[in-house]
């Protein structure tokens, strides 16, 4: 569900910010001198430092319009400055360099308002469609549900470090550490009664399991586990009902397409996470993508 976070939140990808920040560090090692001028140990820490910048911005993939703008900004650098870079590219004859000189040109000129399209507040609730607000709420709900459950599980083990040993007369010597349950304890107890003369009253074994388990209960209790178990159902429950919410929607373009499947995946996947398991979900998700596609829809 993370990436399905990435694509509904309105900031700058991290792999463009990384690169901004680099560019950065290239603007502000640019001679302030004529380089001719320049004390030849300051030159080479400059050119050795830059390179290095240089190098780790090649192993960022850019996300978007900065992000290409913090690269071509790089390779006016790699010129020796912007103004070394117009020069060169005045210079060119062949049609390749000339093609490659543009489209740098053309990024670094852009402007900060053209980068940064999107408002780094989260846009108002009637800019946005009815299938990314629904997809918000499911993220949202399905965070709380499994900070819900985590906290369920956290209380249950600690409770259960208090737990009292079985008894050994209701113990299952094959797992150690375990009893038998309930209904295998009656079983046995009502077959030795078939056994016994005079027949016996009650059943001694079934006793001693209700005892152990209303001291479980107890401790349980004592450290709020019913009350955690409310909260953590129902809030399976929000989540499910968001789900439904985003299944129900039909995407009317391919980024909402998208931002569906990945709801449906992560509701409706399989153990791998890697295919939708209902076949009612799929087909229904195939349908929207053939309607999507229609040129009459």
């Amino acid at each position: 569900m993370a990436a399905l976070a990435r694509m509904l939140a309105p900031t700058t990808a991290p792999n463009d910010r990384r690169l901004e920040t680099l560019a950065d560090q290239l603007e502000a090692l640019l001679p302030t001198a004529d380089p001719d001028d320049t004390p030849d140990d300051v030159h080479d820490r400059w050119t050795a430092e830059g390179q290095s910048v240089v190098r780790e911005m090649l192993e960022i993939p850019a996300q978007g319009l900065s992000g290409l703008r913090a690269k071509a900004l790089a390779a006016t650098w790699c010129a020796g400055g912007p103004v070394a870079f117009a020069q060169e590219a005045e210079d060119a004859t062949d049609l390749y360099t000339r093609t490659l000189h543009g489209i740098t040109a053309d990024l670094t000129a852009l402007p900060s308002a053209t980068v940064h399209p999107l408002p780094v507040v989260a846009p108002s609730a009637d800019t946005v469609s009815e299938m990314m607000r629904a997809a918000a709420e499911f993220i949202a709900l399905k965070a709380d549900h499994a900070e819900a459950y985590a906290r369920l599980l956290t209380t249950v083990a600690a409770a259960e470090a208090l737990h009292p040993a079985p008894p050994a007369v209701i113990r299952d010597w094959q797992r150690p550490g375990h009893a038998l349950s309930r209904s295998q304890l009656a079983r046995n107890d009502a077959n030795a009664v078939q056994l016994t003369w005079p027949k016996p009253t009650g059943s001694p074994r079934v006793e001693a399991f209700d005892h152990w388990s209303a001291q479980k209960a107890a401790i349980d209790s004592s450290f709020g586990i019913p009350g955690l178990e409310d909260v953590a159902e129902s809030a399976a429950e929000a989540e499910y009902r968001a789900a439904n919410r985003v299944a129900a929607l039909a995407p009317t373009t391919l980024r909402e397409a998208v931002v569906k499947y990945a709801v449906l995946l992560a509701s409706w996947g399989d153990r791998k996470g890697d295919q939708i398991a209902s076949a009612a979900v799929f087909f229904d998700f195939l349908a929207d993508l053939e309607r999507l596609a229609s040129p009459n829809r």
